[in-house]
């Protein structure tokens, strides 16, 4: 059985003064993160849009990070 590509879902990151991180995403209405502690947003990221995809369409999916294009790998020097 072969794998098929439901969506794209693009996030927005940002951090505040104060050291907490929001996420939330144009693609993906509900998804709102956010704290100080980074690592735990970021980890919650795919079980959120796997919640959200159960609860608001009633669709059971699997999120993977997507690979980064070079230039990205570029900017944030993680290729």
């Amino acid at each position: 059985m072969s794998e098929k590509r439901l969506a794209t879902i693009r996030i927005k990151i940002q951090t505040h003064r104060d050291g907490t991180v929001y996420i939330s995403s144009d693609d993906m209405p509900g998804l709102w993160l956010w704290g100080k502690d980074h690592d735990q947003v970021f980890r919650s990221i795919a079980p959120t849009i796997e919640e959200l995809y159960r609860y608001n369409k009633g669709q059971t999916v699997k999120v993977r990070k997507a690979p980064l294009s070079q230039s990205a790998c570029w900017l944030v020097h993680e290729c």
